[in-house]
């Protein structure tokens, strides 16, 4: 009889945990439906108008999808989290005063290394204010999140004097950065350059390699 209530007991844990996965995945699709055909997703870093009509980064949070038309011509509001700590959060619901932030482009597709003290590197000064220039200095603190919940950011002391703590990653260039750039954009040449070859051309290499090997067996 206790065997019994045992596996009845596994019986109805299996059968909760697979009620729960079902009860799960409907609901992420019902999420996934009332953002369907939204221009921006949650958690994708953005620019938006706060005030005095300057652009601020920041990251989608939230998305809703609209009642009333007259909002925008897709019917959604976005909610803004701002990378600046003194600033609140936006609803952005005019596409005009929200667009795709292009300043992380450059590191798309490149393994960024965690940097250590005294590492001579470009960042962007002020970033979360809005600002976009690269002013060079070095690496003067590491700042780890020891719980795992955020990247870990830097302390940069600039070349005129300047201390920023709390810089990304994504706003730190340094010189083994440009190397993987330089060797990553040489690889998407070489596999472009490949792809591009006709079938022509692919034939006629093949002949040359069967030739050189023919050649050399009869030298054998």
């Amino acid at each position: 009889a206790k065997l019994q209530r045992q596996h009845n007991n596994q019986g109805k844990l299996q059968q909760h945990r697979q009620t729960s996965s079902i009860k799960g995945s409907r609901i992420q699709r019902q999420e996934a439906r009332k953002t369907e055909g939204a221009p921006y997703r949650q958690g994708q870093v953005v620019e938006a108008l706060y005030a005095a009509n300057k652009w601020y980064p920041g990251v989608v949070t939230r998305i809703e999808r609209l009642n009333s038309l007259k909002c925008n011509d897709r019917n959604f509001s976005f909610h803004v989290k701002y990378d600046q700590k003194t600033m609140n959060y936006s609803v952005i619901k005019h596409l005009d005063k929200i667009r795709r932030c292009p300043d992380f482009d450059w590191c798309e597709g490149v393994d960024l290394q965690p940097l250590q003290v005294d590492d001579i590197v470009l960042a962007r000064y002020e970033h979360a204010r809005g600002e976009k220039a690269w002013i060079s200095g070095k690496i003067a603190a590491v700042v780890v999140d020891l719980i795992g919940l955020k990247e870990a950011c830097y302390e940069v002391t600039y070349d005129d004097g300047d201390v920023e703590k709390g810089v990304k990653r994504g706003n730190i260039r340094s010189e083994r950065d440009s190397k993987e750039m330089s060797e990553k954009e040489t690889t998407d040449v070489s596999e472009m350059e490949s792809r591009d070859a006709s079938p022509r051309e692919m034939e006629m290499e093949m002949r040359q390699h069967i030739s050189h090997y023919m050649s050399d067996e009869k030298e054998r």
